[in-house]
Formats: C-alpha cells, structure tokens, sequence
C-alpha cells in the first residue's frame, strides 16, 4: 500500500492535465478540433497505447465532449452550424488527400 503513494504522486499531475484537458473539451468542443487539426502533421510521434496515437484518443475525446454537451445542453436536436462544419469537412478532405 505505501508503494503505492510515490506511483500516486508522480501520476498526479497528468492525471489533473488531464482533468483540466475534458473540462475545456466539455466547455469548448470546437478548440479540441482545432488542437487535433493542428496536431495531425506530426501524428507518428504522438503515438501511446500500442498503435494509438494522441490524435486518435483526442479525436474520441472530442467526439465524446461534443456529444455529451449536446445533451446536457437540453436541446434535443443536434443542429449543425455552418462555419464550423465548413472547416471540418475542408480537415476531412485534407485527410482524404493525405491517403494518396
């Protein structure tokens, strides 16, 4: 139990990062895109869990805080504002293009 407490504090500050990182995502959705857009050129060296890269967990985080704030929001549709679907679907297009 006591071997556990350096472990504990030596986690603890990534652990409150991170924290910090869902309440902004839960507040501002958009600047989680934004971050992962911005990050997408050097996605090979972001790479943990495996496979994984920090774009992909970012990704599922947004998503995640997106969905989740459209729900707590009460509204019950989901509506889709234009600008910033303008520049998601110009990331999606950019992603496409980067396949070949």
């Amino acid at each position: 139990m006591i071997e556990a407490v350096p472990k504990l504090i030596t986690y603890a500050p990534y652990a409150l990062a991170a924290l910090a990182a869902g309440l902004v995502l839960l507040k501002w959705p958009f600047a989680g895109l934004l971050i992962m857009v911005a990050l997408i050129p050097g996605e090979e060296l972001t790479t943990f869990l495996g496979n994984r890269t920090l774009i992909w967990a970012l990704g599922i985080a947004v998503l995640g805080a997106w969905t989740l704030r459209t729900l707590l929001t009460g509204k019950n549709k989901i509506r889709i504002a234009k600008r910033p679907t303008f520049l998601a679907l110009v990331w999606l297009m950019w992603g496409l293009l980067s396949v070949f």
